[in-house]
């Protein structure tokens, strides 16, 4: 069911590497971009409409729905709607090119600001639903195949966006990706970031837990109820291969040498708004940041290593972290 949802946009990234020499492909994939942000903003108008609804006279909402912001989740889609339409202007691609080594022209790296801003709008759409999500009467249900599927989505989405068998040869995407053997000295270097990272969350952990307690008890509780189920050797080999693959290829290799360090270590962190807005986003964001600064000094095998040694670790050690 994961891997579904992304399709759509696998595809359209596919698509839009055929723009890069095609106009007609060109022009579908900026017309299904147009498109999609209409949609997007469509379900922002039927938020609001359904938050209208909700404060009319006799007029119940079932009990499982009063606890969502629609107000909130109707800013979120349209805001995401409209500023998603700003990436398809030239002008504005070619201010940022200033900022950031994309290419104004790229219909790929367009298509790839415009995800980034869904990306941005979803995980808004996701601080604001996670609560009711974890406390729905039926519970969550997250299993090693919605990780797996989300993995190979993410997996999918970097090679489709650095255009293997389209633009480059497989050789030509695993240098682009920068996916390498990993020598003798940058096993030690993966060994040592992952122990830093592990003891730098463990710093933080321990201070949240006792200066904002009642913050660091939320988060834990959304996090049992996510995860809780993987609290084993399988389960944290689950959490690290997948999201040490799949992350990695998608924003240490696909998109950091477009966007730059900062802002891919920044829609990393968005991408874990599950934590809600806590400490736990600082340690993801140093996270992203010292993955960041692997992938530029080693490769993103590396990163790969170390991301999937540092959630397998931290599952494994969830019993003795505060």
């Amino acid at each position: 069911m994961v891997l579904l949802f992304y399709l759509p946009f696998i595809a359209m990234v596919v698509l839009a590497n055929y723009g890069e020499g095609r106009r007609w492909a060109r022009f579908l994939t900026y017309g299904l971009l147009i498109l999609l942000n209409l949609l997007i903003g469509l379900v922002g108008l039927l938020f609001f409409l359904v938050q209208w609804a909700a404060g009319l006279p006799g007029v119940q909402m079932p009990p499982e729905l009063e606890a969502l912001n629609f107000l909130a989740l109707g800013l979120a889609s349209l805001g995401t709607a409209i500023v998603a339409f700003l990436p398809l202007l030239p002008p504005l691609r070619r201010w940022l090119a200033r900022l950031i080594p994309i290419v104004p022209a790229s219909c790929v790296h367009a298509t790839a600001l415009v995800f980034a801003i869904y990306l941005i709008g979803g995980s808004l759409a996701t601080l604001w639903t996670i609560r009711f999500v974890v406390e729905a009467p039926e519970g969550v249900s997250l299993t090693p195949s919605l990780f797996w599927q989300q993995g190979l989505a993410f997996t999918l989405l970097g090679l489709a966006g650095v255009g293997i068998f389209l633009r480059r040869d497989l050789r030509g995407a695993l240098d682009r990706l920068k996916l390498r053997g990993v020598p003798l000295p940058h096993w030690g270097l993966a060994a040592g970031a992952t122990l830093l990272l592990l003891a730098f969350v463990w710093v933080v952990s321990f201070g949240w837990s006792r200066l904002w307690p009642q913050s660091y008890e939320e988060v834990e509780r959304i996090s049992e109820l996510l995860f809780g189920e993987f609290l084993s050797p399988l389960g944290a080999l689950t959490l690290g291969l997948s999201a040490g693959i799949g992350e990695e290829l998608l924003f240490r290799g696909a998109l950091q040498p477009r966007f730059g360090l900062i802002l891919t270590t920044l829609l990393f962190t968005v991408a874990h708004t599950q934590y809600t807005v806590s400490p736990a986003l600082l340690e993801i964001f140093v996270v992203g940041l010292v993955l960041g600064l692997l992938r530029d000094r080693a490769s993103t095998t590396v990163c790969i290593l170390v991301h999937a040694a540092y959630n397998a670790l931290n599952v494994l050690l969830a019993p003795y972290f505060p």
